[in-house]
């Protein structure tokens, strides 16, 4: 429809109001397609690929356009994929970071059922790097996700680790006199 225009959207979690000039391709009169992509360390009030609806509003002492509400959604890139959602996914546990968490403890698990020395502190090995590797990548922070959710998943990942080692040493402790 014409030429990438710079319009502004609000960042999230920052105290006050803060706002980010954004590349925005136009769609319709009003209708603007957000670019991105959205820096490591900013949350925006809309992710690009979405379109909004602008207004014109003074934002310290100049007119600019500032992206206000979600346009029409049938626009908005992507928007014949299937949209999970993240929140929901997080809590059923089917993330990649519960995987490699369900498959610390089944080597976990594992080792009360074999009598090899060996395989007992492979199986160790391999459920402690498994739940390290799942800490990284299950405690990043999503900006689509609430604020109780990505505290819970500060504390269970770790948790996840500490409960791994902890069946680890009670297996070593009283099962294996």
């Amino acid at each position: 429809m014409g030429e990438c225009r710079e319009v502004y959207v609000a960042l999230l979690d920052e105290g006050t109001k803060v706002w980010r000039p954004v590349a925005a391709d136009p769609v319709e009169p009003g209708l603007f397609r957000l670019l991105g992509p959205v820096p490591d360390n900013e949350v925006w009030q809309f992710s690009p690929g979405e379109v909004v609806l602008c207004e014109s509003r003074t934002v310290c002492g100049s007119v600019v356009l500032v992206a206000v509400e979600r346009g029409r959604p049938e626009l908005s890139a992507g928007a014949q994929r299937s949209r999970a959602n993240p929140e929901l996914i997080e809590w059923l546990g089917v993330s990649f970071a519960d995987f490699l968490v369900y498959l610390a403890v089944g080597a976990v698990l594992a080792m009360f059922f074999v009598s090899d020395p060996t395989a007992d502190v492979v199986l160790a090995v391999l459920a402690v790097g498994l739940s390290i590797m799942a800490c990284p990548i299950g405690m990043r922070r999503h900006p689509k996700l609430s604020r109780f959710t990505n505290v819970a998943k500060l504390v269970s990942y770790p948790g996840s680790l500490l409960f791994v080692v902890g069946v680890i040493v009670v297996h070593y402790v009283w099962f294996k006199n």
